[in-house]
């Protein structure tokens, strides 16, 4: 009973059912997973600009909670529509959408939570200056939420094995310009392991990371600055080991088990209680507690990674365009600054990074 659908979609999936009009190219990229229908690499699982803004024609995408905020999620949307769309169909909803005209090569990742309401994940992506087509892994992922692999791969198997020769570590090796952050008030990205993971492994190899904070319209007021959350939340301190995979606002931490390097394993959960980490959560931690490069430190090196990118983010805010108060605007984001360079300097590892550091900030 959903026009958008019918509108959209049901004549499309007819003619992908039975048609594929490209061949993939050869490429050395070592993707490890298993593929989706067509054999098209990861990087080749996006979807444009013009194709995320025909989903604002979606009846419920400006569904609102009784205080007039947004609450139709990701997770709604993926549940709803995604899921039904594309089932036995062997592929994800952005090859779904290609497949007649043609797969399209990834030119910017989007890291983001589920838990975040599309009506804002679309505004930020409109708003954060970058150019598609997009990877989003909602959209690239065949959401085979089963076991069942006759009609195409399980999520697990396009995953694959090794997180570094996964889906997401193959399109950051790729040659694309950038990804991008978004940052919502409803859920903190910070905690989310997939989204701390993703920002690691871009900085790792070398990929230009972009902050997205919600657009409140008051960014370059100096009297309003602060309401920016990457300058509002600059001085506070985060602790990636902490962050959890799943539905956010689990509370079952854990916590001492979540601290033990032998619960990276699946098999660490009691057989008779309910598994502490679901097996994305497991495979992260795997990574990062034997391939850091600080010893025993594990998650401090993921931790300072993620402090530069919002310290980077921090120096290139565009103060030129601050219109009023621009001297208590300059101060606010100098004083972020400062209580971001602190955290750092108290536990960086990089040798050469107070040096660049301090550059940057005499620059400010």
């Amino acid at each position: 009973n959903n026009p958008w659908a019918a509108w959209y979609h049901d004549n499309l999936r007819d003619q992908v059912r039975f048609r594929c009009e490209f061949t993939p190219p050869e490429d050395d990229l070592k993707f490890k997973g298993k593929l989706q229908r067509g054999g098209w690499g990861p990087q080749y699982w996006s979807i444009t600009i013009e194709q995320l803004q025909i989903l604002r024609k979606h009846p419920l995408f400006y569904r609102t909670d009784e205080n007039g905020y947004y609450n139709f999620t990701m997770r709604d949307f993926v549940k709803l529509e995604i899921i039904p769309i594309t089932h036995n169909l062997g592929m994800g909803y952005a090859l779904f959408l290609n497949q007649m005209s043609g797969p399209k090569h990834a030119r910017t990742i989007v890291s983001h939570s589920w838990d975040e309401p599309i009506a804002e994940f679309i505004d930020a992506i409109e708003n954060s200056g970058t150019d598609g087509p997009y990877w989003i892994c909602a959209f690239a992922l065949y959401q085979n939420t089963t076991d069942d692999n006759s009609h195409g791969p399980t999520i697990d198997e396009q995953l694959g094995p090794d997180l570094t020769h996964g889906p997401i570590s193959t399109v950051q090796r790729s040659g694309i310009e950038s990804m991008i952050t978004i940052l919502n008030g409803r859920c903190d990205i910070y905690k989310r392991l997939w989204c701390v993971y993703e920002m690691y492994m871009a900085r790792k190899l070398g990929v230009n990371v972009i902050l997205c904070p919600p657009v409140a319209g008051t960014e370059y007021d100096g009297r309003y600055i602060n309401r920016n959350i990457c300058i509002r939340d600059a001085n506070k301190r985060f602790d990636s080991s902490l962050a959890r995979c799943g539905r956010s606002g689990d509370d079952r931490r854990y916590q001492s088990s979540i601290n033990n390097e032998d619960s990276s394993s699946s098999s660490s959960s009691s057989s008779s209680s309910k598994p502490l980490m679901n097996n994305d959560e497991c495979r992260i931690r795997h990574y990062i507690n034997h391939q850091t490069t600080l010893g025993g430190k594990k998650f401090a090196e993921v931790d300072e990674a993620l402090e530069i990118i919002r310290c980077q983010y921090l120096l290139h805010y565009q103060t030129s365009k601050i219109e009023h108060c621009k001297t208590k605007g300059h101060s606010v984001l100098k004083n972020a600054i400062e209580g971001i360079i602190s955290h750092l300097l108290s536990s960086s590892q990089d040798e050469n990074f107070n040096n660049r550091t301090l550059v940057d900030l005499n620059t400010f």
